[in-house]
């Protein structure tokens, strides 16, 4: 429902404070400096190292979700909150733990 909101947000901030001084006038940001991104894996291409990041990351949640303690926690107070509560789980901590 805020879809709009943050469209003209958006619109506002890259036509206004965010415009690029040397766009010619076109409503662009400016381009970050080399070193404040991260290192392009291929050249020429837009790969860059956080996607290596992202599937070490989802690696781990994998793990984590699916052979740990925790992890059974969390399936089981998605899945059945009655009986996560009867378990003695704390489901208003792994709100909080998860979000």
């Amino acid at each position: 429902m805020l879809v709009y909101v943050a469209d003209l947000v958006l619109d506002y901030l890259v036509r206004g404070p965010w415009r690029d001084p040397n766009g010619y006038n076109f409503p662009t940001t400016a381009d970050f400096d080399s070193v404040a991104t991260v290192p392009v894996l291929i050249e020429g291409s837009r790969l860059h190292l956080g996607a290596l990041i992202a599937l070490v990351v989802v690696a781990v949640a994998t793990v984590m979700l699916g052979r740990t303690i925790k992890g059974f926690e969390i399936r089981v107070v998605g899945s059945a909150p009655k009986a996560a509560r009867f378990a003695g789980f704390n489901a208003d901590q792994l709100t909080i733990l998860t979000s």
